[in-house]
């Protein structure tokens, strides 16, 4: 009789010491996880240049521009079903500042060719939907370019070129400009 008094004073204890051990842990559990806070970002789209995918181009050729980006309020890309590319020939020195060429909600990538000041190409960015409660984003864009061509005149070998990559978001707020190396060109 005594021995089931003691064995069951034994499992109490042991039941009572996994309740506080589970509490505990239960307690540190929480309060880790609530130090965690979400990421929070200006409302104005930042963007950095990650890397080119070549140095050195034969005219005519295409290649992979990858920058970062984040956004407070998540309204990054323009809406679903608009144009995705448009290389802008006519667009060589468009005025900065308030053109409506800028606020076209179908353009939200620019990316101007140093060498004249034209516009490469514009883009629409993808239409990213922020997941969650928060609105914050941050992520990676992955841009080919249409063919390069050659500027220089009178031609020669090789050319140089550098791009100025900015994006726009739906609100309508610029992200800083971001420039990539200079890249060299093997003339045909």
């Amino acid at each position: 009789m005594k021995a089931r008094k003691c064995n069951k004073q034994i499992q109490i204890e042991f039941i009572r010491s996994m309740k506080f051990n589970l509490s505990v842990v239960a307690l540190l559990l929480l309060s880790i996880s609530s130090c965690v806070k979400p990421p929070t970002y200006p409302d104005v789209p930042a963007i950095e240049f990650i890397s080119v995918s070549k140095q050195n181009m034969i005219e005519g050729d295409s290649l992979m521009i990858t920058i970062s980006f984040t956004d407070g309020d998540g309204d990054i890309g323009a809406p679903d079903g608009t144009q995705t590319i448009d290389t802008l020939p006519f667009a060589c020195k468009v005025p900065s500042g308030n053109s409506n060429f800028y606020y076209d909600p179908f353009k939200t990538m620019f990316i101007l060719d140093e060498r004249d000041s034209c516009y490469m190409s514009v883009y629409k960015a993808a239409y990213i939907e922020p997941k969650g409660k928060f609105d914050d984003i941050s992520g990676e864009i992955a841009i080919i370019t249409p063919p390069v061509a050659c500027k220089k005149f009178p031609p020669q070998a090789t050319d140089s070129v550098r791009w100025e990559i900015r994006i726009r978001d739906r609100s309508g707020n610029f992200s800083n400009p971001v420039f990539t190396p200079y890249i060299t060109v093997n003339c045909q």
